[in-house]
């Protein structure tokens, strides 16, 4: 089966019940390059000058993927608590990411079972929707029995909301980048497409129900997935781990996984 057609088939089999979805108040290139050395991870010569990184099975890993410029500061403490080492993954090399590359290829870049944990914070929307099925089966292919995936995205539900009560050209919110409104959430942000950063624009949306949904068919037993301040939070858990204590240690870096009583 072409890659095309699998979210379109995998889309018939998707049980909106079988997610547990709750509220709470509150890009690509094949081929990398990195140095010689980060951390644990050996870089060795391949032919034609590019670089395989030669994973320690002995070390935790986090996986950055579509890192960008920046470390997974919001899961810091996690990432300490756990002795994780991250690599940051990204398709642009003008980042400086420990490895280059495309998430549309993990397998070409990691073998299976390579990461404890992967962060992938507002990438999956700069995709096309035919492409997210086999992203989310190649993160499960590279993440370990025990391990998990944490997955941002913006929240159509509560932009569309926010659109009928306030208008499509209301900002939102402020961020660093500057004031946010609809459009930048549904299309990528505008001010940075318009200075030529086309890749920042946004080929697909997630509610909570597709997102979950598309986790469970691509392999993940157990999701979870949040909605708050215009994000969708899903984490996505592998066979063996331990969903008590990953939720525990979730909730202190400010994601709230726990399920509502009643």
């Amino acid at each position: 089966m072409e890659s095309g057609s699998r979210e379109e088939d995998a889309s018939k089999h998707e049980d909106p019940k079988a997610v547990r979805a709750f509220v709470r108040p509150h890009r690509y290139g094949h081929g990398w390059r990195s140095p010689e050395r980060y951390g644990s991870i050996l870089f060795s010569d391949s032919s034609g000058g590019n670089q395989e990184p030669i994973l320690n099975p002995a070390i935790k890993r986090l996986l950055n993927a579509g890192s960008g410029p920046g470390s997974a500061r919001r899961i810091a403490r996690l990432v300490q608590e756990r002795g994780l080492e991250e690599l940051r993954f990204d398709i642009d090399p003008k980042v400086k990411p420990h490895v280059v590359g495309s998430i549309l290829e993990l397998e070409t870049s990691f073998a299976p079972q390579s990461f404890d944990v992967i962060w992938s914070s507002h990438v999956l929307e700069h995709l096309y929707a035919h492409e997210i099925f086999p992203t989310l089966r190649q993160f499960h292919r590279v993440l370990k029995p025990d391990g998990f995936a944490l997955i941002m995205s913006p929240d159509v539900t509560a932009v569309a909301r926010f659109i009928v009560e306030q208008g499509i050209a209301a900002v939102a919110y402020h961020s660093p980048a500057g004031p946010i409104r609809p459009l930048d959430m549904l299309y990528g942000h505008s001010r940075a497409i318009e200075e030529g950063h086309v890749h920042m624009a946004h080929r697909t949306g997630f509610t909570a129900e597709r997102l979950g949904n598309l986790l469970l068919t691509a392999g993940f037993p157990a999701v979870s997935v949040a909605m708050q301040n215009f994000e969708v939070c899903a984490l996505a858990l592998m066979p063996e781990a331990d969903d008590a204590a990953i939720k525990k240690t979730l909730l202190v870096s400010g994601f709230n996984f726990q399920e509502l009583a009643g």
